[in-house]
């Protein structure tokens, strides 16, 4: 299983979102709450003996819900299922994930054009690929 594909099955778990976790961008229509990610491909470490399986990828959540006491709640949430993904396997499958370092513990915005809370959450995660 792939690091993306093991985010989002841990991203789904919290249950508020029921399954509305995109990456990218939200299919139009979708009412909030939702959860959209986007992932760098990732960045190999480099030894004097050449590149390395250790790997870390720069992960942006975005946290949307109607109302901004409802997304704060959320996006708590989130985090605690972000926070919980350290030192183990993710997703039953997934990489193991040694480190996350949120690099913003959460940038609020309002989005004027829908009317829409949004919490940004910019994290990287340090994991070694599978072969």
């Amino acid at each position: 299983m792939t690091f993306e594909e093991a985010l989002r099955t841990e991203l789904i778990t919290v249950e508020e979102l029921n399954e509305k976790v995109f990456p990218l961008t939200a299919p139009e229509g979708t009412e909030a709450p939702y959860l959209i990610y986007v992932c760098s491909r990732g960045q190999n470490d480099k030894a004097l003996d050449g590149f390395q399986k250790s790997k870390s990828v720069s992960v942006e959540i975005n946290v949307i819900h109607e109302r901004a006491s409802k997304m704060r709640a959320l996006a708590r949430q989130v985090k605690t299922v972000i926070m919980g993904m350290e030192k183990r396997r993710i997703a039953e499958t997934g990489p193991f994930i040694e480190e996350v370092i949120f690099e913003n513990e959460g940038t609020e915005l309002y989005e004027h054009e829908v009317d829409l809370y949004r919490c940004v959450f910019d994290l990287t995660f340090y994991f070694e690929e599978e072969e």
